[in-house]
C-alpha cells in the first residue's frame, strides 16, 4: 500500500511536470520509486473501475 507521503510526493512530482521540471537523469532511484509508484496507483484505478463496470452507473438523460 502506498503512504500519505507517498501519494503528497506523487502529486508534487506530477505538478512539477506542469511547470517544465523532471526528475533529474541521476536521480534513479526517486525515479524507479515515482515509475513504481504511478504504475501501482494506475492500476488501483482500473481495478477499482474494473468492480464497478458491473454496475449500471451510466446515467439517463430524459428529453424534456
Amino acid at each position: 500500500y502506498s503512504s500519505v507521503a507517498d501519494i503528497s510526493a506523487l502529486v508534487f512530482v506530477d505538478f512539477a511536470k506542469w511547470v517544465k521540471k523532471r526528475i533529474p537523469e541521476d536521480h534513479h532511484h526517486l525515479a524507479r520509486w515515482y515509475e513504481q509508484l504511478a504504475v501501482d496507483q494506475a492500476t488501483k484505478r482500473n481495478n477499482l473501475s474494473s468492480k464497478l463496470s458491473h454496475f449500471n452507473l451510466e446515467k439517463t438523460v430524459t428529453n424534456k
